[in-house]
């Protein structure tokens, strides 16, 4: 009688986090240019280039949102059942 292993192992994909992250950076960078290039008079106050900010940390944010969401729903539950607890 053959005694047959059915192990499966795990790559660590870090492409597979990639694509994910910049889709999440593109969605973000997309919806503050609306807001961004929509503003016609701004006021005097915010300075002369007070759109370079939200351009730059709208994305970043979307990045981070969509990075952490990738762990903890789409990886964590193959990894643990729990994926609160930390060993």
């Amino acid at each position: 009688m053959k005694q047959r292993n059915h192990l499966t192992t795990r790559t660590n994909q870090p492409a597979s986090l990639a694509k994910p992250i910049l889709i999440g950076a593109g969605i973000a960078l997309i919806v503050i240019s609306f807001f961004v290039f929509g503003v016609d008079e701004p006021h005097l106050e915010w300075g002369k280039f007070w759109m370079v900010r939200p351009l730059i940390i709208t994305p970043l944010a979307g990045a981070w949102v969509v990075h952490f969401t990738h762990l903890w729903i789409i990886r964590a539950p193959a990894v643990s059942t729990e994926p609160w607890r930390f060993s």
